[in-house]
């Protein structure tokens, strides 16, 4: 393993992505937990949020999902990237999910539905900071329905 050399010490890439996780958690807040270490959908089948919680993480995730599913696909050259979506097949019923507001069965899985690097993008829509700002951002509830979310 190529920059853990010298007694288990940490490379450049590495010293470089604590860096960066500490400077969004002191910006951002840290990830609220629950039992999927920062799982948005973990977190949701649990029923660890309260009051208008739920609606604010499942507008972020359309958000934060929407942008990683369509840079994968802009990499893959193809819808969720690679062929027919093979590489993340969640991001084919995305679009579905965000108009459906995450009602349907298969919109709510257990835990995340995406490769590592895309669950790790989505843990933001668990961070205080960012909770807040949805918050902010959308409309109160039964004032004028949803915000919309570009996916």
């Amino acid at each position: 393993m190529e920059g853990l050399e010298g007694g288990g010490r940490r490379g450049e890439d590495g010293v470089a992505e604590a860096a960066l996780e500490q400077m969004t958690e002191d910006l951002l807040g840290p990830v609220r937990g629950g039992n999927g270490e920062g799982d948005p959908f973990v977190v949701l089948a649990e029923g660890g949020l309260k009051g208008n919680e739920t609606r604010i993480v499942l507008e972020c995730l359309g958000d934060f999902m929407g942008d990683y599913c369509r840079e994968v696909a802009e990499e893959g050259g193809g819808e969720g990237g690679g062929e027919g979506g093979a590489q993340e097949p969640f991001c084919a019923l995305l679009p579905l999910c965000v108009a459906d507001g995450f009602g349907r069965e298969e919109c709510r899985p257990s835990h995340c539905p995406l490769r590592r690097e895309g669950c790790e993008r989505i843990k933001n829509c668990l961070r205080e900071g960012v909770m807040g700002l949805y918050a902010q951002m959308l409309p109160e509830e039964g004032a004028g329905g949803r915000a919309k979310v570009a996916v």
